[in-house]
């Protein structure tokens, strides 16, 4: 009888262990790649946690603006900072935060508008109640995540004046065309306030006081002032804004207001004029040395929250 006998030789022990030590080089590279990959995209531990920490800044600044818009101002510009929360409270401590291997930092910065109140990068104009927030988290061997949003000083309020056509002795603010308690040399129209001519010669100065207007409570902080405006070359226009707790404007803070650069600035109010309940302005107009020229007046808008 014949017999088939098959080659049942398997892997030697000396062949598998080598299979298994390559596979396990193979693997371990595969995983640190995955891995390497992984931090390389979401930092130094989970996505939650990097996008987490980032969020937590934007949310902090936002806290200090309902508080305080004061306090946002207070850094714009001023370069990264760093945030702390006391008695359930945020603000701005230090340059930067960490958690774990993550580094966070807060810029604010001025934000730009153009002539159609769209925020813009450059070339627009400072607009004092917008900043822009960016919040960047940062590790080693990491690329940066970056969140930013624009913050508006929302609760604030605005006393515009742009029509003097209605010129007259009135003490109390009524409405807008009865503008003024006292003048001198004032011409009026729809929109705008000059100096009075004859046969086109100007005369050399003028002004005129506004009415008193009550802006409600003597907590009120004044924000800014933003002023459209004519100047040319050797006129001027001088605003003085005047604050007082009491009708007749005793006692009152001023501080006057001046571009002549510019045809509409703005500009931040001093502290001592918050505090106060009623409010008024005096236009000062001076005309060109050769009187053949005046400034032109087009409105008037006081910012307060």
């Amino acid at each position: 009888m014949f017999k088939i006998i098959f080659n049942k030789n398997g892997f030697s022990l000396v062949e598998v262990l080598v299979a298994l030590g390559i596979f396990a080089v193979l693997a371990a590279g595969i995983f640190n790649i995955v891995t390497s990959s992984y931090k390389n995209f979401y930092g130094k531990g989970d996505k939650q946690s990097l996008t987490q920490f980032a969020q937590e800044g934007i949310e902090a600044v936002r806290s200090i603006r309902d508080n305080s818009w004061q306090e946002i101002e207070s850094v714009a510009g001023a370069g990264n900072k760093g945030l702390v929360k006391t008695d359930g409270y945020w603000r701005f401590s230090g340059t930067s935060n960490t958690l774990s291997a993550l580094t966070r930092v807060v810029a604010i910065t001025n934000a730009q508008r153009s002539s159609d109140s769209q925020i813009v990068t450059s070339g627009g104009t400072t607009d004092p109640n917008t900043k822009k927030v960016t919040v960047t988290v940062s590790s080693t061997g990491i690329d940066d995540y970056v969140l930013e949003t624009y913050l508006t000083n929302w609760s604030y309020k605005t006393w515009i004046q742009t029509d003097w056509s209605g010129v007259g002795a009135r003490e109390f603010w009524s409405n807008s065309a009865m503008a003024s308690s006292s003048y001198s040399n004032i011409a009026t129209s729809t929109g705008q306030i000059t100096v009075t001519s004859t046969a086109s010669v100007y005369e050399p100065t003028a002004y005129i006081y506004s009415s008193i207007y009550s802006i409600e409570s003597d907590d009120r902080e004044l924000r800014s002032v933003e002023v459209e405006q004519n100047v040319p070359a050797g006129c001027s226009l001088q605003i003085t804004v005047e604050a007082s707790n009491t009708t007749n404007m005793a006692s009152a803070s001023s501080q006057v207001f001046s571009d002549t650069s510019a045809g509409y600035y703005v500009s931040s109010t001093p502290t001592s004029l918050n505090g106060k309940k009623f409010l008024r302005y005096k236009l000062d107009l001076t005309s060109c040395s050769s009187q053949s020229e005046a400034p032109i007046f087009y409105s008037l808008s006081i910012n307060y929250r």
